[in-house]
């Protein structure tokens, strides 16, 4: 009826101060894709942050949840006895994003972007009959890049079966091994609280700790173990949490990337990761992703850069080099492409990569031409090579005789191989089978027999006389 009008792009009002209380599932449950921008048109993409403030909630299965929708600010909220999670932030970035830029530009950043800040989370006041323990956690951060925790403290939440913090999970979309993303953590305490966080799998998310107060290491990203970084002494486990380490931000900066429609074969193999010591992980390959559904050595390497012809690197890439820039080492057979985020820019960004690897049959990549389509030679090429010299026969393959740079004796099967001219000057031995692919020419003014019990022509030529 109203086809210009799209209640998803609407700027927020007011959302101040109110309580709910036994309510069941959802206290507040913003969904699906509400993205408040500035102008409330359908076309609008210039975010306008949704501010709740001063929410109260208690003994609901969830207090506020947002799903598919950015630029949601929670603050001054105050959130207990919650029988599943206090708050749930499950995914931000939508489909309906008509400029990722515009959102991207907000990321981390609390006053303009998605935020959870100066909030109590309480898992057990000890107020009910029977003690509350969360079913998943007190505070759920999500799959997606811009989220910002601030000043929140966590109080009781004692048992070995539960967290504080955790990451989502999409029922329809993916329920395990997803995840990769960052959230930043600073100013949080904790007041008995067994689990601060517990990754389930690898690459479950990345918790940047600013100040220490999450891990105890300020300037710190925390990850699961991924036996990449957990053997390094400089990546130790982390103290209150499960299956984590902590790595100082100075190894350099966390990038998630994902594989979209990579053959791997039609069993779905997995993807190994390997650095530079040789350490070694594995991405499975999923049929239920985030980023790509059905997600994740070269020979002659051509980069393209809009409709002209990036040229290589004549060195190896190192951190100096330009985004855009590649490499590859003919004696390693790897690939080097640098994708760089540049140092003056304070937010992360998404770089949308579209590499096609084609694995060459031909040296060169060049196929040869069809034996059948290509004019017979004329000409005998200076130099041919000789039947009566043992070294010319140093073209001849195992298997057949004139290997080992010995002509051939009686009894033998030989094998011209295309490109090679090979004059007769010699008595011919008993040859079981020839094959010719190249040039097999008899030299003119000497009388010879062959003697031979099969012959293959292979798109090669047998020169007898003038």
């Amino acid at each position: 009826m109203y086809p210009s009008f799209c209640p998803f792009r609407q700027p927020f009002g007011r959302f101040v101060n109110n309580s709910v209380h036994s309510v069941g599932r959802f206290v507040v449950w913003i969904f699906p894709e509400y993205s408040s921008t500035v102008a409330g048109s359908c076309s609008a993409d210039a975010p306008f942050q949704a501010v709740f403030d001063g929410l109260i909630s208690w003994r609901n299965n969830r207090g506020l949840e947002w799903v598919m929708s950015s630029t949601i600010e929670l603050k001054n909220a105050v959130v207990y006895d919650n029988a599943d999670t206090g708050i749930l932030s499950v995914t931000a970035i939508n489909h309906q994003a008509t400029n990722l830029q515009n959102v991207q530009n907000t990321f981390y950043n609390e006053n303009t972007d998605s935020s959870i800040i100066d909030s109590i989370i309480v898992g057990d006041t000890g107020l009910s009959t029977s003690p509350v323990v969360a079913g998943e956690d007190g505070l759920t951060v999500m799959w997606d890049c811009g989220l910002r925790v601030r000043n929140i403290t966590f109080i009781n939440f004692p048992s070995s079966n539960t967290q504080a913090i955790f990451g989502p999970i999409i029922d329809g979309r993916c329920t395990v091994f997803c995840g990769g993303w960052t959230t930043r953590f600073s100013q949080l305490s904790f007041v008995n609280v067994q689990n601060r966080g517990n990754f389930r799998w690898v690459y479950d998310a990345v918790f940047i700790d600013e100040d220490g107060s999450l891990g105890n290491v300020a300037g710190s990203a925390i990850i699961a173990p991924d036996r990449l970084w957990n053997g390094s002494s400089a990546c130790p486990p982390t103290p209150n949490f499960v299956n984590a380490i902590t790595c100082p931000l100075s190894l350099g900066t966390w990038i998630r990337f994902a594989f979209n429609q990579v053959n791997l074969g039609q069993n779905g193999e997995v993807l190994n990761v390997y650095d530079t010591s040789n350490h070694h992980t594995v991405v499975l390959n999923l049929a239920k992703c985030l980023t790509h559904p059905k997600a994740y050595q070269p020979d002659l390497v051509d980069t393209i850069s809009s409709t002209s012809l990036v040229t290589p690197s004549s060195t190896p890439l190192s951190s100096a080099s330009n985004n855009g820039d590649w490499y590859y080492g003919n004696n390693t057979s790897v690939f080097t492409y640098i994708v760089k985020n540049p140092s003056t820019n304070t937010i992360p960004t998404d770089v949308s990569i579209e590499l096609n690897v084609v694995k060459c049959r031909h040296p060169n990549c060049q196929p040869p031409a069809q034996p059948g389509l290509e004019l017979p030679a004329t000409q005998r090429p200076t130099p041919a090579l000789y039947w009566s010299n043992d070294s010319d026969w140093s073209f001849a393959t195992e298997g057949y005789r004139g290997s080992n740079e010995v002509k051939p004796v009686d009894n033998t099967n030989i094998y011209i191989p295309r490109g090679v001219w090979l004059v007769v000057d010699y008595p011919l031995p008993r040859i079981l089978s020839l094959r010719i692919d190249g040039v097999l020419e008899f030299e003119q003014g000497i009388n010879d027999t062959l003697y031979v019990d099969n012959i293959l022509i292979n798109g090669g030529q047998l020169i007898v006389g003038k």
